[in-house]
């Protein structure tokens, strides 16, 4: 999934180096949406969101990190 790869450990990439990946800002932004679809849920200190990979939408061939994992019943 090369949309959200952050750098290559072989490299050594600074915490700079990695707050710069546009890998990490999707991941953040799908923090801050679970943050706010699951603050409420009484199971949420257990999954925290659930997996993003689980998250993940395909449309039209692109994948999109856009809401909490899919697999949730709560």
């Amino acid at each position: 999934m090369k949309d959200y790869v952050m750098g290559n450990v072989d490299d050594k990439p600074s915490m700079d180096d990695l707050e710069k990946s546009e890998a990490l800002r999707r991941l953040r932004g799908w923090r801050r949406l679970v943050d706010r679809e699951c603050s409420s849920c009484d199971y949420y200190r257990f999954c925290l969101g659930g997996c993003p990979y689980n998250a993940i939408s395909v449309e039209d061939g692109r994948m999109e990190l856009d809401g909490v994992d899919h697999q949730c019943e709560a």
